[in-house]
C-alpha cells in the first residue's frame, strides 16, 4: 500500500532480490482485476540452489544484509531442491545524523528510521513445478518533533505455486496471500484519551488460480480471482469526538486473456 519509505530515497523493494519489475500506468491486463490505479507487478528471484552466499552493504544512513542458499541442494540425481533467500535492510539516520550531519540544528534533526525484512522458501522440481512460501515486514517511524509521532507498518505472508503436468501444453499457477497495513499519527493538539489521534488499518486476502494453455504461437489464460479486505479509520476531532468508520469488501472475478506471439 505504501511502496516508499519516509526518507523518500528508498523503496520497500530490495533490488538484490528482484527478478523482474513491470509497471503499468494504464491499460493493464485482465489478470489484474478491477484496479483503478497504476499496477506494479514485481517478482522476486529464488534463492541459490547450489551454494550458500551472502552480501552486506553499509553506508552512513543504513545497512543491508542478504543471505541465500540451499536447504536441499540441487543435484542431477535428485528430483527436487529446497532453497531460501532472506533479506533485511534498515536505516539509522536519526542516530547517524548527529555525527555526519551536525549542521542540522532543528529540534527533530533527521528523525527517519525504517526496517525491512523479506524471506522466501522455494521447493522446485526438475520438471518445472514449483512452490514458494514468502513473508515480509516493512516498518517506518518518524518523530517530526518531540511530541508529533508518525509511523506505518506493512506486513504480509503467502504462497504461490506453478504446476507443469508432464508433457501437456498446459501450466497451472495460483496464489494465496494476506497483507496488513496500518498507519498511526499521534498529535498532542488533539484530545485522544491516551490513544493515537489518527489510525488507519487495511487488511485483506488475495487468491487466484490461473490455467495457461499453449497452442502453437497462441497463449490462452483462464483465471479466477478473489480479493477481500477490510478498512478501519479511527480519528479524533479537535472537540474530543471519536469517529470510527469501518468498511468490508469482497470481489470475485473471472478473466480470459489471449496473446499471440
Amino acid at each position: 500500500y505504501n511502496p516508499f519509505h519516509s526518507i523518500g530515497l528508498f523503496s520497500v523493494f530490495d533490488s538484490e532480490i528482484i527478478a523482474s519489475a513491470d509497471v503499468y500506468t494504464g491499460g493493464f491486463g485482465a489478470e489484474f482485476g478491477g484496479r483503478v490505479s497504476s499496477v506494479m507487478d514485481i517478482k522476486t528471484r529464488d534463492g541459490n540452489k547450489k551454494r550458500l552466499s551472502g552480501k552486506i552493504d553499509l553506508s552512513n544512513i543504513g545497512a543491508q544484509v542478504l543471505l541465500e542458499g540451499p536447504i536441499v541442494k540441487l543435484k542431477d540425481d535428485r528430483k527436487t531442491s529446497l532453497s531460501f533467500i532472506l533479506s533485511g535492510k534498515g536505516s539509522y539516520l536519526a542516530q547517524a545524523a548527529k555525527v555526519f550531519y551536525p549542521y542540522v540544528k532543528n529540534e527533530s534533526g533527521l528523525p527517519y528510521n525504517f526496517m525491512d525484512i523479506y524471506g522466501k522458501l522455494t521447493l522446485a522440481s526438475q520438471g518445472g513445478s514449483k512452490l514458494n512460501v514468502f513473508g515480509f515486514n516493512f516498518m517506518d517511524k518518524v518523530n517530526y518533533t518531540s511530541a508529533l509521532q508518525y509511523s506505518w507498518n506493512n506486513w504480509g505472508v503467502g504462497a504461490n505455486f506453478l504446476i507443469v503436468p508432464g508433457q501437456a501444453n498446459t501450466t497451472i499457477e495460483g496464489t494465496f496471500a494476506y497483507s496488513d497495513y496500518e498507519s498511526k499519527i499521534n498529535d498532542p493538539a488533539y484530545q485522544t484519551e491516551g490513544e493515537y489521534s489518527k489510525y488507519t488499518h487495511t487488511g485483506g486476502f488475495n487468491f487466484n488460480l490461473v490455467f495457461n494453455y499453449y497452442v502453437g504461437r497462441s497463449i490462452f489464460n483462464i483465471g479466477l480471482n478473489a480479493v477481500g479486505f477490510n478498512t478501519v479509520y479511527k480519528y479524533w476531532t479537535k472537540y474530543g469526538n471519536k469517529e470510527y468508520p469501518k468498511d468490508y469488501t469482497t470481489d470475485l472475478s473471472l478473466f480470459v486473456k489471449y496473446k499471440y506471439n
